[in-house]
């Protein structure tokens, strides 16, 4: 139900952030009223009305367009060969009348003209047609008038003029067509008038005009009664919403169960991913520019706190939210992708709390080196450019100090174990280790070697070392109740000795969920609580409980004489469970070579194997082989064969490294 509250809350939350991100500002104002402050474009928009005026003036200048018509040329050379047609039959008295005109036009100069001449007029008049033709008449009357000087070089320019006037068609004729198809063209030329993203429209102070009114009408951005588009948003942004949520989910159910288990990182995940959408609405908001948000620190942190993997696919989430809000900001989606995804390698690489500074400065230089290259590529001038830089440079520091200033919250408040926190704990200084160190210092070296064992066979199945080997440091915290009960400590008496063996089982028994007191004191990790609960698993404490047999001649409840558990649920509480008892039975040994080493630790491993302890741990055959060769090989190392030295006659010892 806890679960089901936070999923549902958290997916709440992000809608209507979601929602508001995705709804521009709106402002009851209207033509020819003032502004009330500086509004900006939160998208790149057309000025429409201003463009069509535009258009409209450049039309107002075309002109129409025209066809030379075949048909009228036609009809104008034959009405030209039909006139002299009927003057050569005049000139050659082929009619039975002869006539002084033609059509109207007096021709008895024709008729006597000397045949040369006729046909040099005719030739030179018919030349003179033709190119009038070809460039297209639409007033006879003008087109005769321009060409009146060319005629003049005729001797009969009067005549020649008549003719002339009398075959000439107006042969260019408009054409809607092509003129329609100009018209289009010098519309297309003329560049829309545009607002960028974030620039301003109206200045505060200023008198809207018409055509900015209906640029941010077309955003949205007036008051209005009409609900309809904002009813659109919210379904999407629910799809929307609705799809992300399903994508974490899948990857959750999947890959990192533990998240879905764990209510506190169910939540913390919830809040880290609340606050990365808020910063986005205010990125939309004007409050700040959206190149200067911190977004990616979300990233970091849930790839420090949880998974690498998973804050990938987290990142991926968040910056195709935070880019719809922006209003499809394709530049801001390439920063905000791929500088989250630089954060999530960069800050788990840091392998101590102070080495996060180091992380941080390397973030900050990235990002301003990738916002300059995305705002070159997007066309901004070199100043643009660089301003854009500054922004990552400014938002991946802004990101460090949110990162490394709340780190410790999250640690603190979700019982989250980072590695930063495991290696604080691991250092010498900490409070129980001081203590193990004066108090049971045989528990505290054992300690030591089952983290080292621990860590490497950690490491050889892939396993997080530094937990186990965190948490082998502390399994055995509880016996600083009665220190002097475990053998380890004992350099004198066995209090045991003096004890039935049900009390002494008891004690020993005890140490389990002492340790895990004490470990909750101090505040220590759940994990590593849990690798103190479950070291022991439910095995049984066979010295006793065999000497309570024979005491007892075989009535014994070996329930009593069993740890209460629980069994190990991880690889890393298995592990130290492994670690833990092989040590102490190595120890044990007299002879510590190979062969005696690989012994025992086969025989302790395939006892907790029998004993069903390391059924819910996770790990397999092969990774138990894996261990095996692991412990093995760290014993080899520590109980290496030593040169005997000879005794001296000063000192009696060997001064060697022994």
């Amino acid at each position: 139900m806890k679960k089901l509250i936070i999923t549902l809350i958290s997916f709440i939350v992000t809608l209507l952030l979601v929602i508001t991100g995705l709804r521009p500002t709106q402002y009851d104002i209207s033509a020819g009223k003032t502004a009330p402050q500086d509004i900006y474009a939160p998208r790149e928009v057309v000025d429409e009305l201003t463009t069509e005026k535009k258009r409209l003036e450049a039309e107002a200048g075309l002109t129409d367009i025209y066809d030379i018509s075949e048909d009228l040329t036609n009809e104008s050379r034959d009405a030209f060969k039909k006139f002299f047609t009927s003057v050569n039959m005049q000139r050659a008295s082929l009619v039975p009348f002869r006539t002084e005109t033609v059509d109207g036009i007096d021709i008895r100069s024709l008729l006597t003209m000397e045949n040369d001449a006729y046909d040099a007029f005719r030739s030179f008049l018919e030349s003179v047609l033709e190119k009038q033709l070809e460039t297209g008449v639409t007033d006879r009357a003008a087109t005769v008038s321009e060409v009146r000087e060319t005629l003049s070089a005729s001797a009969n320019a009067s005549l020649a003029e008549k003719i002339l006037l009398l075959s000439l068609r107006e042969n260019k004729v408009k054409s809607p067509e092509k003129t329609e198809e100009a018209r289009q063209k010098l519309r297309m030329s003329i560049e829309p008038v545009t607002y960028k993203a974030n620039q301003v429209i109206v200045r505060k102070g200023d008198i809207v005009t018409q055509a900015e009114y209906e640029v941010l009408l077309s955003l949205g951005m007036i008051k209005s009664g009409d609900t309809k588009v904002h009813m659109q948003s919210v379904l999407g942004a629910v799809l929307l919403v609705v799809a992300c949520f399903a994508v974490l989910y899948l990857y959750m159910r999947r890959y990192a169960h533990e998240c879905l288990k764990n209510d506190g990182l169910l939540l913390m995940i919830a809040i880290i991913f609340a606050l990365s959408i808020l910063l986005s609405s205010a990125g939309v908001a004007k409050t700040v520019n959206p190149y200067l948000l911190p977004i990616i620190a979300g990233t970091a942190l849930i790839a420090i706190l949880l998974d690498i993997r998973f804050a990938i696919l987290y990142n991926a989430v968040i910056s195709i939210l935070s880019v719809l809000i922006f209003e499809g900001d394709v530049y801001c989606l390439s920063c905000i992708m791929i500088s989250g995804t630089l954060s999530a390698f960069i800050f788990t690489r840091a392998g101590m709390r102070h080495t996060l500074v180091f992380s941080a400065l390397l973030q900050s230089l990235c990002q301003f080196g990738l916002y300059f290259a995305i705002g070159v590529i997007e066309g901004l001038t070199l100043h643009g450019a660089l301003l854009r830089g500054a922004y990552g440079l400014a938002s991946g520091a802004i990101s460090s100090v949110f990162i490394i200033g709340t780190l410790p919250f999250w640690e603190y408040a979700f019982d989250v174990t980072t590695p930063f926190k495991l290696l604080e704990l691991t250092n010498p200084d900490q409070p129980l280790l001081k203590r193990l160190l004066s108090e049971a210092p045989g528990t505290y070296h054992h300690s030591l070697m089952v983290g080292n064992l621990a860590e490497a066979a950690s490491e050889a199945i892939g396993a997080n070392a530094l937990l186990a080997r965190t948490g082998a440091y502390y399994h055995d915290v509880g016996k600083l109740r009665r220190p002097q009960y475990f053998k380890e400590n004992q350099y004198a008496e066995n209090p045991h000795d003096k004890m039935s063996p049900l009390l002494s089982a008891s004690t020993i028994i005890s140490h389990v969920k002492e340790g895990t007191d004490l470990a909750r004191q101090h505040r220590l990790p759940s994990a590593i609580r849990s690798i103190i609960a479950s070291h022991h698993g439910t095995t049984q404490v066979a010295f006793f409980f065999h000497k309570a047999k024979i005491e007892n001649e075989g009535d014994v409840d070996e329930a009593k004489f069993r740890y209460k558990g629980p069994r190990p649920q991880t690889p890393e509480e298995a592990v130290v469970m492994l670690a833990d008892s092989v040590e102490a039975a190595v120890r044990s040994l007299e002879n510590k070579d190979e062969a005696s080493i690989r012994a025992m630790v086969q025989k302790i491993l395939e006892g907790k194997l029998s004993d069903g302890q390391l059924g819910e741990s996770g790990l397999t055959l092969r990774d138990i082989e894996t261990i095996e060769a692991a412990f093995v090989h760290t014993f080899c190392g520590y109980f290496h064969g030593r040169i005997k030295y000879p005794e001296t006659t000063d000192t009696k010892e060997q001064t060697r490294n022994d």
